[in-house]
Formats: C-alpha cells, structure tokens, sequence
C-alpha cells in the first residue's frame, strides 16, 4: 500500500466529532473527579465508629503545616513547637471545642500558611481549577493541531490521488535511473 493511499484512508477514517466528543468525557471527568474530591475532603466522617482523642489530635494536626520544618505536618514533626502545637489541640479536644474552630485558631494565629492544604475559596480556588483548565485546553490545542496537520497533509498529497482510484504504482514515480537500478537490484537477488 503505498503512503498517498494510507494518509487517504487514515484521513477518511478520522472522526474529529469523535475526538471532539472525547475531549468533552475527559475534561467533564476531570471537573467531576474535581469536585467529588472538593465534596469529600476535610470534615469528619458522617458514618463509622467515633474517633479516640488521640485520632482527632492526628488528624487535625495532619491538617496543619509545622511553622519550623519545611514540608511536615504537626503530627509528624520532632520539633519543640510541634509537639506544643499538639498539646494544644489535645487541650482543646478535652475542653469540646470543634476540629473547624481548633483549625481557626491555629490560622488565627499563623496565618493561613499553617494549612497544609489551601481552602478552596477566593483567589486560592484558582490554585484548584488550574491544572483542570490546563488539561483541558491542552486537549483543545491537540484537537486543533490534529486537524491542522491531517488537512495539511491532504491539501499537500502530491499525487492528487483519492482511495477510490486504489494503490499507486511505485515505479511511475521513480526516476529512469533509479528504476534501472531497482531492476538491476532484482535481477541479481533472483538470481
């Protein structure tokens, strides 16, 4: 088969509404994936078995950035401040307070640089929907790109040749010299 008639029949069979129809189930997959992981992140379990103490410290702790030590969390820190936050939040834990309103009087006090995780509201829900709309516009661009280059490659095929007039001949587009070769090259391989 020769490359005119494959770039033919690889260009009749694309389906750019299919690709198009693609794109749209993966950039809607990647908001829903988005927002069911914005739905269930950081509240309490509704169902299960009550939490110890101890677990509610870890876990609020896990929320919260250690001012000392770059890249952990309180819960696993081995600093002096980490281990003071702790007892922090065990005393609060005691005293009834709420994990939301432990979490605010850490930002209260730090800042909103002690969570680990930015809140998904205001400007920070620009952090959150960026990698989303990225993906997206890349598979936007390769669609487009895609389409660009198959057009291209069809407005450029040199024979003019469609599918409906079946495989081309490779030897009317060799040169005579090129062709004697060839046939030298056959004669003596046969024999």
């Amino acid at each position: 088969m020769s490359r005119s008639s494959r770039l033919s029949s690889t260009h009749a069979n694309l389906s750019w509404g299919g690709l198009g129809l693609l794109a749209g189930l993966v950039l809607g997959v990647a908001v829903m994936a988005f927002f069911l992981v914005r739905s269930n992140s950081g509240g309490p379990a509704s169902s299960g078995p009550a939490l110890s103490s101890d677990q509610r410290m870890i876990r609020i702790a896990d929320r919260l950035q250690c001012p000392i030590c770059e890249g952990q969390s309180v819960a696993f820190s081995n600093s002096q401040l980490a281990a003071e936050m702790r007892r922090t939040i065990e005393e609060k834990l005691q005293a009834g307070e709420s994990e939301e309103a432990i979490i605010q009087y850490f930002v209260d006090r730090y800042g909103i640089m002690i969570l680990r995780e930015p809140p998904r509201q205001g400007l920070t829900t620009w952090l959150w929907l960026t990698p989303v709309l990225g993906i997206g516009l890349a598979i936007l661009l390769l669609i487009w790109r895609l389409r660009r280059m198959a057009t291209a490659s069809a407005a450029s095929d040199p024979t003019g040749a469609s599918p409906e007039e079946g495989p081309l001949d490779p030897e009317e587009f060799l040169d005579p010299e090129v062709e004697k070769l060839v046939r030298q090259y056959d004669k003596d391989l046969l024999a």
